[in-house]
């Protein structure tokens, strides 16, 4: 079964051995785009859960997801206009996208109680490392005092989505 431990860790490519999130510096454009291609990761996990026939509390934070990560894609796109900010792609963000769609296609594949706790098993997997990220990285890195507290913000939404993906994972 090591298929639910591996499978859709949007993240997972920032941490393994010869790659470093460190090793690239990172401008405020990437960074936005680095926090839209968490939120496009996580509502695509999350429809990819809404079409399965899932357990009740897995619906329900699929479909939490999806609200809270759009919702916060729509108010990223509209602070990078305000602010005149272009995202921009970067190693980090390509990665991401890469390994996302890889990971995506073996979850798809996956059906009841395994696809409930491969989900649930990736998303908190994803949220802990996207914490890592956003901690010894992204904050870190964004200069301007609106991009710090736009990810502030994420922070706390990706705080509160792993608790509550460890909620449903002991239950599982």
């Amino acid at each position: 079964m090591k298929l639910v431990f591996c499978v859709f860790v949007f993240f997972s490519s920032l941490f393994v051995p010869g790659y470093s999130a460190q090793e690239q510096q990172l401008g405020e454009g990437q960074i936005l785009n680095i926090m839209m291609t968490i939120d496009k990761g996580e509502i695509a996990a999350a429809k990819e859960a809404t079409k399965k026939k899932v357990t009740p509390a897995v619906d329900l934070y699929a479909k939490h997801l999806i609200e809270q990560h759009q919702r916060n894609l729509e108010e990223l796109i509209q602070f990078a206009k305000q602010e005149k900010i272009e995202p921009k792609e970067s190693e980090i963000s390509n990665s991401m996208v890469a390994s996302g769609k890889t990971d995506l296609k073996a979850l798809s594949a996956l059906q009841g109680k395994a696809f409930d706790k491969a989900f649930i098993d990736a998303m908190v997997t994803g949220h802990q490392e996207g914490l890592k990220l956003i901690d010894t990285k992204l904050f870190p890195e964004a200069k301007s005092p609106q991009l710090q507290m736009s990810l502030e913000q994420f922070r706390k939404m990706v705080a509160a989505h792993l608790e509550k993906g460890l909620t449903i994972q002991k239950t599982l």
